[in-house]
């Protein structure tokens, strides 16, 4: 289970570059880094599974509900759904292959 993330809210401007680089940091590059070392000791062990979990932003969208979403919040969350998207079929095709089963969602 990789689940990480912080909202607009969490930092001072999410739409100034530092609040920008936090966001981002957290809610993507945290998959990627999570997905990425995980998959590499599951390869090691015979397989498994990575769930990575993210916000309902990414398929909704948010202006108001709960909250407006940040710039930032907005892309990281839609980011990371598709790094989760483009890991499985990836995975999928490592595992046709011959590769350990390593299973991303």
């Amino acid at each position: 289970m990789n689940n990480a993330g912080i909202s607009g809210s969490s930092v001072g401007d999410p739409d100034g570059l530092e609040g920008w680089h936090r966001i981002i940091a957290i809610n993507q590059t945290s998959v990627f880094l999570g997905t990425k070392f995980a998959a590499e000791q599951m390869a090691k062990t015979g397989g498994g599974s990575i769930v990575n979990i993210s916000s309902i932003v990414e398929f909704v969208g948010s202006t108001s509900w709960p909250y407006p979403a940040s710039a930032s919040f907005f892309l990281a969350t839609d980011g990371s759904g598709a790094l989760s998207a483009w890991l499985a079929r990836a995975k999928s095709a490592a595992v046709r292959q011959g590769a350990a089963a390593v299973i991303v969602q």
